[in-house]
């Protein structure tokens, strides 16, 4: 997609934003993100980030109906190091053929569910007037069961197809259940609920449940927490009496308009039966 001027560009996301319902700063968000991924995409570093978690869940389900801020993704064959991965960033973004003009400004540690932890990396973004930031968390060594796949990113822009390493639809599904269970009644992310709700309701037929059975206890196993995961139906019932995750979906309803017609019983539901159908 190409823009005459900045304000061409704002006016294109306003646009976008408008058909798809979504607020334009985080369309242009996803056109920055997107650039970024082009980028990955024809660089020598293809093979070594993997894409999960919302973007990822975005272009499964939609943009219409799942947003994000920032691109997650695994590292594989590539030290977990600060330095290294800024010298590696800014050598990915300068293949970039957006008009704007990216460079990694700083990285720092993030905590994970586990002792490995990540990196996140805060990219500058400009274009004439514009100055824009995008983050890029990474981590390594996850758990991908029974491995990564080749998925083909449709650009919500251009229409162009992205070639990328991605998570299977089960490791997805996975580590937000782990997620969900292991954090009970203490969790603050209901993006967690929709996500497994509307993963199951559009692509129920893909999940192979026998590999989803695996990888949850991969992803458990990792993060030491199999006790909490065995437990699940006492999990789910407290999670189906909390007051104070109710309110945390009623909450995110106001604020993501695709999840206003889904109840909280819904999702507690289709959790209920997508662990009632495997063995954990």
């Amino acid at each position: 997609m190409k823009f005459a001027n900045a304000n061409s560009f704002k006016s294109k996301m306003k646009d976008i934003a408008k058909k798809k319902g979504v607020p334009a700063q985080q369309v242009q968000q996803q056109y920055l993100l997107e650039e970024i991924l082009k980028a990955i995409a024809v660089s020598n570093y293809k093979d070594s980030f993997i894409l999960k978690g919302g973007y990822l869940i975005g272009q499964i389900i939609g943009l219409d109906k799942r947003t994000t801020m920032d691109l997650d993704v695994t590292l594989k064959g590539i030290t977990l190091n600060i330095d290294t991965l800024i010298s590696v960033f800014n050598e990915i973004v300068v293949l970039s053929e957006s008009a704007f003009l990216f460079h990694v400004e700083s990285g720092e540690p993030i905590r994970g569910a586990d002792k490995y932890g990540g990196v996140r990396l805060k990219i500058s973004a400009s274009y004439e007037h514009l100055q824009e930031y995008v983050f890029i968390d990474i981590t390594t060594d996850d758990a991908i069961t029974p491995r990564q796949i080749k998925y083909q990113v449709l650009s919500v822009f251009d229409g162009k197809q992205i070639d990328i390493w991605s998570y299977n639809l089960e490791t997805i599904l996975a580590e937000k259940i782990e997620t969900i269970l292991s954090r009970g009644e203490l969790s603050t992310r209901p993006r967690d609920r929709y996500d497994v709700f509307v993963l199951t309701q559009l692509n129920g037929d893909m999940i192979d449940y026998i590999i989803l059975s695996q990888a949850i206890y991969r992803t458990a196993e990792k993060r030491g927490t199999i006790e909490r995961i065995v437990d699940w139906k006492q999990t789910l019932n407290n999670l189906a009496q909390s007051n104070y995750q109710e309110n945390l979906w009623s909450n995110y309803q106001k604020r993501f308009l695709y999840a206003k017609e889904i109840s909280y019983a819904q999702t507690n539901d289709c959790l209920y039966e997508l662990l009632s159908r495997i063995d954990i």
